[in-house]
């Protein structure tokens, strides 16, 4: 997992190495810690744990105070998993909240999260502009599912018939890209959903 923080404390660091080599029991303890005298980094830590059940049992409620306080902060990523947590609660207008702050903050898989409600029009009215324009930023930053979604509004024709061509070729860019991305680094933004 990537986060924005230029610099670690050694706990910090420490908790980090714990949870890259998967002792997630041990870097939940270590976060927890952490958190208690005021980490954000750590509050993102333990909202993803929590997200995801690593470490501890899964619990959404707990994991979006977590990633409030670290969005408070400034963590950018974490504004973008209350978008998730908020979308998997089924308020996707809340979630496109999120993901909108996310995006002008310049994180990719929020772009790409926002572009995607928007030309889907999940939970929202319809907006293939403004949800195009969030993809191609996202797409400019190197993020393959938006390049993959692009491309799959082009076969669809949903841009215009002209740009059918362009979207298989798009399509075949960014299965590449993202095998080659995923070879080197799974964990990379340009990855994410």
């Amino acid at each position: 997992m990537k986060t924005t923080e230029p610099q670690f404390t050694p706990p910090e660091q420490e908790a980090i190495k714990a949870f890259e080599r998967e002792a997630y029991q041990e870097a939940f303890q270590r976060f927890t810690n952490l958190s208690q005298q005021g980490s954000p980094l750590a509050d993102f830590y333990l909202g993803w744990m929590l997200k995801e059940g690593r470490g501890t049992a899964r619990d959404l409620d707990s994991a979006k105070r977590f990633f409030e306080r670290s969005a408070a902060a400034g963590t950018i990523e974490s504004m973008h998993y209350l978008g998730t947590i908020a979308k998997l609660a089924g308020s996707t207008k809340q979630a496109l909240s999120h993901y909108e702050k996310a995006a002008t903050a310049g994180y990719l898989p929020a772009m790409y999260a926002a572009g995607r409600i928007l030309v889907d029009g999940d939970g929202v009215p319809v907006d293939v502009v403004g949800g195009r324009q969030l993809l191609e930023q996202a797409m400019a930053g190197g993020h393959v599912f938006a390049m993959r979604k692009l491309a799959g509004l082009m076969l669809a024709g949903k841009l215009g018939a002209r740009l059918v061509p362009k979207g298989l070729l798009m399509l075949f860019i960014a299965i590449l890209r993202g095998m080659l991305l995923a070879m080197r680094d799974v964990r990379d933004d340009r990855l994410k959903g």
